[in-house]
């Protein structure tokens, strides 16, 4: 099986695990970094010497766009490691290219915009992780666009 082909959206903060578990994975032949991106990489020169992206050929922007729009074609998924405000344009900018995103926060908190209608339809099929569903003031339960409930959140280990 070929690695996935993999873009990280993202540098700073908790993108470096995200970094960190892709050349992990690359190290075992299941993936590959394609790409990456940060408005600012030049605050994180040492940083991809440290993650060898030279030696790994890995491209980088300085512009999520610009990084879709030269490498969605060699793509498999996209992971978005960025502050949670900016993941719903990020997001969107994915779907509409066809890429499948590992998003580890909902792509929104705000509670008039249903982002997981777009989710739920979209034909590539996606991983939601929502990481405050146990959260009390966390709206429940998440209600489909149609009028059905996604149904009770699973908790791994729990009957």
């Amino acid at each position: 099986m070929e690695p996935l082909q993999i873009a990280i959206i993202g540098l700073g903060g908790f993108a470096g695990s995200h970094h960190s578990a892709v050349r992990g994975l690359e190290a075992e032949g299941k993936c590959r970094l394609i790409c990456t991106c940060d408005p600012n990489p030049a605050a994180f020169e040492q940083q991809m010497r440290d993650w060898d992206f030279a030696g790994r050929g890995v491209r980088v922007f300085d512009n999520y766009v610009s990084m879709l729009d030269g490498c969605a074609s060699e793509l498999d998924a996209v992971t978005i490691a960025t502050p949670v405000p900016l993941h719903s344009e990020m997001h969107r900018a994915c779907v509409e290219r066809g890429l499948p995103v590992y998003l580890e926060k909902p792509p929104t908190l705000h509670p008039d915009f249903n982002i997981y209608h777009c989710i739920v339809r979209d034909p590539n099929g996606y991983l939601i992780e929502i990481q405050r569903f146990l959260d009390p003031a966390w709206p429940a339960p998440m209600v489909a666009p149609e009028g059905g409930a996604y149904g009770a959140p699973a908790i791994p280990g729990r009957a």
